[in-house]
């Protein structure tokens, strides 16, 4: 049996039990990407797209009640809950059975965000963004 006692352990002052600084930049840096994409995950959407997203929300119902309206050959009204941009508008937009629309320019509103506008072709019943 051969012992070799002095190659199995390296010299004194060269061991590798540690992480190089290398190895510890870059764990760190690894680290840092996590928590940072996890962080901002954990804060909900934007005011801007909190308002997209009703905007979305409602086009879609004005698209259902436009083909509606096409399917059963009558006038389909959807109640506009506050949203006219002039309170003495009417609250409701009607679609017709020839695929025309009419209603008055919505608003939607956040604290945090500018208004968004929506406007209804009155010869596609679909709401178009407006810019102000």
């Amino acid at each position: 049996m051969i012992w070799r006692s002095e190659q199995s352990h390296p010299p004194m002052g060269s061991s590798r039990a540690g992480l190089s600084l290398f190895e510890t930049l870059m764990a760190l840096t690894i680290l840092a990407l996590v928590a940072g994409v996890s962080a901002a995950g954990m804060r909900g959407p934007s005011p801007a797209l909190q308002l997209r997203r009703q905007a979305a929300d409602l086009t879609r119902q004005v698209a259902a009640a436009r083909l509606q309206a096409a399917r059963d050959s009558r006038t389909v009204w959807i109640a506009l809950e506050s949203m006219p941009c002039n309170p003495q508008a009417p609250a409701r937009a009607g679609l017709f059975a020839d695929g025309t629309g009419k209603a008055p320019d919505l608003c939607l509103t956040h604290p945090d965000a500018p208004t968004l506008r929506l406007r209804m072709d009155p010869l596609t019943g679909r709401l178009h963004e407006v810019a102000e």
